[in-house]
């Protein structure tokens, strides 16, 4: 396995765009990766506000009049867990593509080699956060950021969860998203 720091990235600091659009640019990064193209690192925003439902998640589960009454669209996401209420205005989302030959085969390690630049970045803005020492419960469960916390994949800051991550393989590629929240509540949560 090579270092990811030798290969050949290219940054895409992508505008604020539908969540449709977001999820299908990351499908076009993730087969340029497994295709031996460059590996791939987006940063993004939704616009309008987007509310993206976990691959499995019910969308029943969705309040469907409220999202309609706030124009907030509803999109899915490749990877599991629950809903993440995406603000245009509170929330930076990334995703990481390389071809899963360069990265560790064990999940853990994966998540970590992946986060580490997320960890780097809170640490230049003195913000002192990182992975979640345990699991704790859910506070609502359809809810990505409300739901229990993980160590594997949350970051949190202060008690908070300030950063959901997720996996998924696509061919021979990984790939990698996750939502930095910075300016949420519990409330907007819950509304959708």
């Amino acid at each position: 396995m090579t270092a990811l720091a030798d290969r050949e990235w290219r940054l895409i600091p992508e505008g604020a765009r539908p969540g449709p659009m977001q999820m299908a640019l990351e499908e076009v990064a993730a087969e340029t990766a497994a295709n031996g193209g460059p590996r791939t690192v987006r940063v993004y925003q939704w616009e309008p506000s987007t509310l993206s439902l976990g691959y499995r998640q019910d969308p029943e589960s969705v309040d469907w009049a409220y999202c309609e009454a706030e124009g907030v669209t509803v999109t899915r996401r490749p990877t599991g867990g629950g809903g993440i209420y995406h603000d245009a205005y509170g929330d930076i989302s990334y995703s990481i593509v390389a071809p899963q030959s360069e990265l560790p085969g064990d999940l853990l390690a994966c998540y970590e080699l992946l986060c580490t630049p997320v960890l780097d970045a809170f640490e230049r803005m003195s913000v002192d956060a990182a992975f979640a020492e345990a699991e704790l419960p859910a506070i609502h469960q359809p809810a990505c950021y409300l739901r229990g916390i993980h160590p594997a994949h949350d970051v949190l800051a202060g008690g908070e969860k300030i950063s959901g991550n997720a996996q998924y393989r696509q061919r021979d590629a990984v790939i990698q998203h996750g939502s930095l929240s910075y300016a949420l509540t519990v409330d907007e949560h819950l509304g959708v």
